[in-house]
């Protein structure tokens, strides 16, 4: 854990010690935690912590992958990528860039609720972005053929499928009812070799320069402007068996 072993002491200590989690999780910004007693976690505390930019104990649901404005029709508003539910409660999400975002993501985007347990109790749904033409012509890995589906009229036509291209996710190795295979070139094991090679196929549907943990999405197309700062940091992953070492923001 590095310089932050004594924060993470420290915040450890704070929410009530490891015997009062009853799960905990992280992305790249944030960690979640799941409390046995949330009235124990001394939040004060917590948020007066120089390595702590805010807290909040709402649960919420996550859209993977994609962004929307908390104001719709304001181009300033602060843009979200999970946004708190309530009962009986529904939103609109006019998804910035389309389906996929800024980064035109294609796969399967979950979207979930950002305690684990929740998760795993079923309080999540998928949304499917798909990275060619589908004309009706397609099927997917169990034989279930794919709908015809037309982009938006405001937006770009993707490109037809062709032997190289068969579309998402029909690129992916795997073989339907077995096991999924690790994500190629995502895994290392203990002494640092990759788990799973890509196959031709799956190579042949990489972005231009792509990198191990984004493959077919081109995760930071940033301005480059000079006035624009871009900061990397080090990434720390529980047990290094995942091989992303970095991560970029801009503003």
């Amino acid at each position: 854990m590095g310089k932050y072993a004594e924060d993470a002491k420290q915040l450890l200590r704070l929410v009530g010690g490891k015997e009062n989690i009853a799960a905990v999780s992280h992305c790249m910004t944030r960690m979640r935690f799941a409390l046995v007693e949330p009235s124990r976690a001394d939040v004060k505390a917590i948020e007066a912590m120089k390595v702590v930019k805010g807290s909040f104990t709402q649960s919420g649901q996550i859209l993977e992958k994609n962004q929307w404005r908390l104001e719709p029709e304001n181009p300033s508003s602060t843009i979200l990528d999970s946004i708190s539910i309530s009962p009986q409660e529904c939103f609109t999400l006019d998804i910035l860039y389309g389906a996929g975002s800024f980064n035109h993501v294609i796969g399967d985007a979950i979207l979930h609720c950002h305690l684990y347990p929740h998760f795993i109790d079923g309080m999540w749904t998928l949304w499917r972005i798909y990275d060619r033409l589908q004309d009706r012509t397609g099927k997917l890995p169990d034989g279930t053929p794919i709908a015809a589906l037309q982009p938006l009229k405001d937006r770009e036509k993707p490109l037809k499928k062709d032997e190289l291209h068969p579309g998402y996710p029909n690129f992916i190795e795997g073989v339907f009812g077995e096991p999924p295979l690790q994500p190629p070139l995502g895994v290392r094991d203990a002494d640092g070799n990759v788990t799973n090679e890509p196959t031709l196929l799956e190579q042949a549907n990489f972005v231009e320069n792509a990198v191990p943990e984004a493959l077919y999405t081109d995760t930071c197309p940033c301005n480059k402007d000079e006035n624009v700062k871009i900061f990397e940091i080090a990434l720390e992953v529980l047990h290094g068996m995942w091989s992303q070492v970095c991560g970029e923001f801009s503003g």
